[in-house]
């Protein structure tokens, strides 16, 4: 036998597959070269002067009227007009979307224009993936759509969106993001453990920030806009290198550990005067908030920053 064709079908390549074939010189694989990869093990059996032919692309459909393609490039493309479907995946579970068993040879995604829709879980733990376009457009990003994205270090979310959902960027290695004018809320966990953010920009659109939504992440100021009434728990739970956060007077409370494991926080900048902030509902039990309440307090934020501070026990100066 001098050559054989192997289509994409074929899921695995076990040892010693080809061990007698002397003459083999060519394959024609009806996959990709990184799937070739993936599926063939390293005692196979192939001579040194077998040549792979991949020959063939992944694609198929994704909702009523888009289709997906992975290229020998690496790249899967969504083309046509719609709304990528929501994918019911679980914790430890199997994600459904449909090229997430690729997911291994998924370097960089593009989004055609005619996409409205980036559903739940659509890309998580696409692990390899660096890039990803989302075009103008798209009004929403589902919950857990890119979770455990583990090397996409960059997205620019564009203004037409208008919803991101609970742990949607939740465990990638995203750097900065700036969150567009019009998002009125940031889900619970949606940059949860980003353990390389380091910058965040929150428009004054922003009017909540769910529980652990900056959990785990490297920033270092936060800038929380007017109009947020509750700071809620865990929101910045181990941000071990946040030192400035500035807080709006429209704050009323603070929920448990919501400053927890931030020993670096030095500075808050708080809008309202020093009796409303006396008023304030925070909430430190197990000393959950103590990183919050120790810090270097200057009142009315950025007019006369009136300094104050703890100096243990149940005393304060100013």
């Amino acid at each position: 036998m001098e050559n054989i064709t192997i289509p994409q079908s074929v899921t695995r390549i076990a040892n010693g597959v080809f061990d007698a074939c002397e003459k083999l010189t060519d394959i024609y694989y009806g996959g990709t070269d990184a799937s070739w990869k993936h599926i063939t093990s390293r005692n196979a059996g192939l001579g040194g002067n077998v040549t792979i032919h991949s020959t063939g692309v992944f694609t198929g459909k994704c909702g009523d009227n888009l289709t997906w393609t992975i290229d020998n490039n690496e790249v899967l493309t969504i083309s046509g007009t719609g709304r990528i479907p929501d994918y019911n995946t679980s914790y430890g579970g199997n994600n459904t979307a449909p090229w997430y068993d690729y997911g291994y040879q998924i370097k960089k995604v593009v989004l055609g224009s005619g996409v409205q829709n980036i559903g739940n879980d659509a890309f998580a733990r696409c692990y390899c993936m660096t890039d990803i376009t989302i075009p103008d457009g798209v009004t929403r990003i589902g919950d857990n759509a890119f979770r455990g994205c583990s090397a996409l270090t960059k997205v620019s979310i564009p203004s037409t969106v208008s919803s991101i959902g609970s742990g949607a960027f939740s465990n990638c290695a995203l750097h900065e993001v700036e969150i567009p004018q019009g998002i009125t809320s940031i889900q619970s966990d949606t940059f949860w453990y980003c353990t390389q953010l380091t910058k965040i920009t929150i428009p004054a659109s922003v009017t909540s920030i769910g529980g652990g939504a900056f959990s785990g992440c490297a920033l270092r100021e936060v800038e929380i806009p007017q109009g947020i009434t509750s700071i809620q728990s865990d929101t910045f739970q181990n941000c071990t290198q946040l030192t400035k956060i500035t807080i709006p007077d429209s704050v009323t409370s603070v929920e448990i550990c919501a400053f927890n494991n931030c020993h670096v926080l030095e500075t808050v900048y708080y809008g309202g005067t020093e009796a409303q902030w006396e008023g304030m509902d925070v909430d430190n039990y197990a000393d959950g908030n103590s990183a919050l309440l120790d810090a270097t307090l200057y009142f009315e934020m950025k007019y006369q920053r009136i300094a104050a501070g703890s100096c243990g026990g149940n005393l304060r100066w100013s």
